[in-house]
């Protein structure tokens, strides 16, 4: 989100006191993945595509068959 409208929507007058809210670290970033995602995280994967465990896929993808 653009700090000028983060300042603008908080009411500060300057744009330093904003960036008090500008700044996530990476458990920060974490949690809010967490939250909004009911503990599931996008960014991994649990399980590996179905052509992953299928050796006759992976043979025909790679012309072997």
């Amino acid at each position: 989100m653009p700090l000028p409208l983060v300042s603008e929507w908080l009411g500060h007058s300057s744009m330093k006191t904003s960036l008090i809210y500008a700044h996530a670290d990476v458990d920060m970033k974490r949690k809010a993945i967490e939250n909004a995602t009911g503990g599931d995280n996008p960014l991994v994967h649990k399980e590996l595509p179905r052509y992953m465990n299928d050796g006759e896929t992976i043979k025909k993808l790679y012309g072997i068959t």
